[in-house]
C-alpha cells in the first residue's frame, strides 16, 4: 500500500510532485527551497519523473512558463521561497486571473532587507490577495499529501495552490513519511483535462484586453471559485482519507470543546504548542489548540464554531502586517465579529526571522493571556531582545592604502572572491561605492553589523545589481559627486540570468558604472545549481552527471560588446597583472558609460577540485582557450591580452575537475570543437584591429 521513508519537508514536496505526474516543471534555485528542484532534476535525469524540466532564469519566468503550459492543457509544478515568491508577484495574480491550477510549493522564509534565510510567513501572506489557495503544513507527511491534494483541489476550482512549509524547521528536518504507491495516487488524481485551452482546432485568445462591462464579473468568478474551494477541500480531504487513511481538514481542533483558552497556530509552531497543551492539560488547565491549515479561502464558519465557546483566544502569528497586527489574528477577529457573544482575541507575534518558538515561549504567551484581562488592540511581540546601540553603531573608519578589504572573509578555501575584491578596491580606491546582489559575496563580505569592505556597500536584490549601481551613480551625479566610482560586483547567475535585463538597460543607456561579473559558473551560493554560465557537459545539483547540461555557456562578452559600451574585458584570478591593468582601463573610462569585466575564478566545491588547485585550474582555462583573455573597445575593437605560450588540449583542463569526470570522448571532442571555433572568431576580430 505504501513505503515508509525518512524524508525532509523539501524531499517530501518533491516526491509529492513526482507522484502527481506534472508534465511541466520549472525550476529556479533559492535557499532554502533549492533541494526541491534539485530532487526533481535528479528524478527527471534518471527517467523516474516524466516531465519537461525547465531551468529558467528567474522566478518570474518560472511561473510565466507554467501559466502558458497550463493554458495549453497540462499539469504544472514549481517551488520557490521568500524573495523568489515576491519576484513572482505579478505572475501570481496572472496565474489566478488566468484560472490555472498550478501547484507552487513555497518554503516560508523571511524577506529582505536585511538578508535572512530563516523562516517566517510574511512572504506568502504578503500575497494573500493574489487569488491563490493557501495551505500551511505542519509535517513532512502533510507536505507530501497536500501537494497531491492541492492538484486535485486546484483542478476542480480552476485556481492555483500555494503550499507553504517553514524554512529549516520543516524544509530540512527529516522524519518518517508514508509514501503512497503510484497506482493509488493515479486512481486518486486522474490526468488533468482542461476544456478551454490553446488549441489550433479551436482558436481562442487568452489574456486580452477586457473592458469594464466584463472585468468585474470575471473577478467575481474568482471569488466564487475561492468560496467553492472551501467545500472542495473538505471533499478532497475526505476522499484522500478513504484512499490513504490520512486526513487534515481545513482546521484541526485539539482539546477545544471545553477549553477556556485556545491557542491558534499554523505551521510547525503547532507541534510545539500541542505538546504544551498536553502538559497544561495534565495540570488541569482548560486549554486547547486550533491549527489553521487552510488560509485561503479562510474557513470563517469553521473557525467561529471551534472558538465560540472559549473565553480567550491567543493567536500566535509567525508573520505581521506593518502598521496593523498579526495576519492570522486579523482573520480570526473577522471570523468572530458576527457572534453576539465572542471570546477575547489576543494577538502575539513570535518567531520572526526564524527565531525559535520553544515551549517556554508558548507557556509565556499562555501566562500573559491569563494575566492580561482585556486584550490589546495591537499585537504583542514575544521573545524580543534588547539591541544595544553599541551593537549596531557604524564605527567611523578612514580607510587608507590597502585597508579597503579587512581580513577574515567568509569564503570557502580557494575562493577567489575575497582576493578579487581586494584587487578591485586597490585599483578603484576609497572613493568607491558598491552594489552587491545576492551571491556568494553577500556571505563572504560578512554579516551585519560587521563588514569586510571599507567602502560604502548596498546589498541589493538578486536581479538589481546594475539598476542599484545606476541609482547610486545618478544620485551622486545630482549631488555633483561624479568623481566617485560606482561598482557593481555580481555573480554569474545574477549577471547571465536574472540580472541581465537590468544590465542590458544600464549598458544601453550608458550609465557611468563599472560592472564586474564574478563567474564561478553556477549558482554556488545556493548549492551549485546550473546557471546560464554553466559550461556544456557540467554536472551540477540540477544537472546531475546522468543528465548534464546540454547547452553551451552563454557568451556574455558578445552580448555586452553588442551594446557598444566603451570597454569590456575578460579577466582571470590566475593572471593578476592582466586583471589589474584591465581594472585601470575600466576606471579610466569614468564618465564615458558602462564598463564590464568578466572575471573567472573556479569554485573548489562547485568545480569539484582541491582548494589549492583553484588558481591552477583557472590558468588551464586560459591555456586551453576555454576562457581566453581579451578586451573590446566600443563594441568593435578586439584585442587579445594574453596568448598562451603553448595551447593545451581542452581535455587537460576538463579532467582536472570532478564536474566533468563523467564526460566521454564524444562530449570532450564537442567542447574542443566549439572552443576552436570561438577562438577562430576571436582571432579574426583581433587581427582586424592590428
Amino acid at each position: 500500500m505504501s513505503d515508509i521513508k525518512i524524508l525532509t519537508g523539501n524531499e517530501a514536496a518533491a516526491i509529492g510532485a513526482k507522484l502527481s505526474r506534472p508534465k511541466v516543471v520549472s525550476a529556479y534555485p533559492i535557499t532554502p527551497q533549492t533541494q526541491i528542484v534539485e530532487a526533481i532534476a535528479d528524478m527527471h535525469a534518471s527517467g523516474e519523473m516524466d516531465c519537461q524540466y525547465i531551468p529558467v532564469e528567474s522566478e518570474h519566468s518560472a511561473l510565466a512558463t507554467l501559466i502558458s503550459s497550463s493554458v495549453a492543457g497540462v499539469r504544472c509544478f514549481t517551488a520557490t521561497s521568500s524573495q523568489g515568491l515576491i519576484y513572482m508577484a505579478e505572475m501570481l495574480h496572472w496565474a489566478a486571473g488566468a484560472r490555472t491550477p498550478i501547484v507552487i510549493v513555497n518554503v516560508n522564509r523571511s524577506l529582505a532587507p536585511p538578508w535572512n534565510i530563516y523562516g517566517d510567513q510574511n512572504d506568502s501572506l504578503s500575497q494573500r490577495d493574489a487569488g491563490l489557495l493557501q495551505f500551511y503544513c505542519e509535517s513532512a507527511q502533510e507536505v507530501l499529501d497536500t501537494v497531491i491534494q492541492g492538484f486535485k483541489i486546484s483542478e476542480k476550482v480552476g485556481l492555483p495552490s500555494l503550499i507553504n512549509l517553514d524554512a529549516f524547521f520543516l524544509s530540512h528536518t527529516a522524519e518518517p513519511v508514508d509514501v503512497p504507491l503510484q497506482k493509488l495516487v493515479d486512481q486518486f488524481l486522474p490526468p488533468y483535462h482542461r476544456e478551454v485551452k490553446l488549441d489550433t482546432k479551436r482558436p481562442i485568445t487568452f489574456g486580452a484586453l477586457e473592458d469594464s462591462e466584463r472585468y468585474m464579473e470575471l473577478r467575481y468568478e474568482i471569488q466564487q471559485a475561492q468560496l467553492e474551494a472551501l467545500s472542495v477541500t473538505k471533499e478532497v480531504d475526505a476522499e484522500f482519507n478513504n484512499t490513504f487513511g490520512r486526513k487534515y481538514g481545513v482546521i484541526e481542533s485539539y482539546f477545544t470543546d471545553d477549553a477556556e483558552t485556545i491557542l491558534v497556530t499554523s505551521g510547525t509552531i503547532t507541534t510545539t504548542t500541542r505538546a504544551v497543551v498536553q502538559a497544561l492539560r495534565a495540570e488541569g488547565q482548560k486549554v486547547g489548540l486550533l491549527k489553521v491549515r487552510l488560509f485561503r479561502p479562510f474557513p470563517m464558519d469553521e473557525i467561529a464554531s471551534a472558538l465560540r465557546k472559549a473565553k480567550r483566544v491567543a493567536v500566535i502569528d509567525r508573520n505581521f502586517s506593518y502598521g496593523a497586527t498579526g495576519i492570522f489574528a486579523q482573520e480570526i477577529r473577522n471570523a468572530l465579529y458576527h457572534l453576539s457573544e465572542r471570546p477575547n482575541v489576543y494577538s502575539y507575534i513570535a518567531g520572526i526571522g526564524g527565531r525559535d518558538v520553544g515551549p517556554e515561549v508558548i507557556l509565556n504567551i499562555y501566562d500573559q493571556v491569563l494575566a492580561e484581562g482585556t486584550p490589546k488592540v495591537e499585537s504583542s511581540w514575544t521573545g524580543m531582545k534588547s539591541l544595544r546601540q553599541a551593537d549596531v553603531e557604524i564605527q567611523k573608519y578612514e580607510p587608507t592604502g590597502c585597508e579597503l578589504v579587512n581580513p577574515g572573509g567568509r569564503g570557502c578555501p580557494g575562493c577567489g572572491a575575497a582576493w578579487g575584491l581586494d584587487k578591485v578596491l586597490n585599483v578603484m580606491g576609497a572613493n568607491t561605492m558598491m552594489a552587491i546582489p545576492a551571491c556568494c559575496s553577500t556571505i563572504v563580505t560578512g554579516d551585519s553589523p560587521t563588514r569586510m569592505l571599507n567602502v560604502p556597500v548596498y546589498h541589493c536584490g538578486f536581479a538589481t545589481a546594475a539598476a542599484t549601481a545606476t541609482g547610486i551613480s545618478r544620485a551622486l551625479k545630482s549631488l555633483n559627486q561624479s568623481s566617485t566610482t560606482v561598482l557593481a560586483w555580481a555573480g554569474d547567475g545574477g549577471t547571465f540570468d536574472i540580472g541581465i535585463q537590468a544590465l542590458s538597460g544600464a549598458a544601453e543607456r550608458g550609465e557611468d558604472i563599472i560592472y564586474i561579473c564574478y563567474d564561478n559558473e553556477a549558482y554556488m551560493n545556493t548549492g551549485i545549481q546550473r546557471s546560464g554560465a554553466t559550461p556544456f557537459g557540467s554536472a551540477t545539483t540540477t544537472t546531475p552527471s546522468n543528465g548534464p547540461k546540454a547547452q553551451f555557456k552563454k557568451d556574455i562578452m558578445a552580448i555586452m560588446a553588442g551594446h557598444n559600451i566603451p570597454y569590456c574585458a575578460t579577466a582571470s584570478a590566475a593572471y593578476p597583472s592582466d586583471f589589474l591593468e584591465k581594472l585601470e582601463r575600466a576606471k579610466n573610462f569614468q564618465g564615458k558609460g558602462l564598463r564590464f569585466i568578466h572575471y573567472y575564478s573556479p569554485c573548489p566545491p562547485g568545480h569539484k577540485i582541491e582548494s589549492q588547485k583553484a588558481i591552477e585550474v583557472a590558468r588551464m582555462a586560459v591555456q586551453s582557450q576555454v576562457f581566453p583573455l581579451y578586451e573590446v573597445y566600443e563594441g568593435t575593437q578586439y584585442r587579445i591580452t594574453v596568448r598562451p605560450d603553448e595551447v593545451i588540449p581542452v581535455a587537460e583542463y576538463l579532467m582536472q575537475q570532478g564536474r566533468f569526470k563523467h564526460l566521454d570522448k564524444e562530449a570532450i571532442d564537442k567542447i574542443q570543437y566549439m572552443t576552436n571555433r570561438k577562438m577562430e572568431r576571436l582571432n579574426l576580430l583581433a587581427r582586424a584591429n592590428e
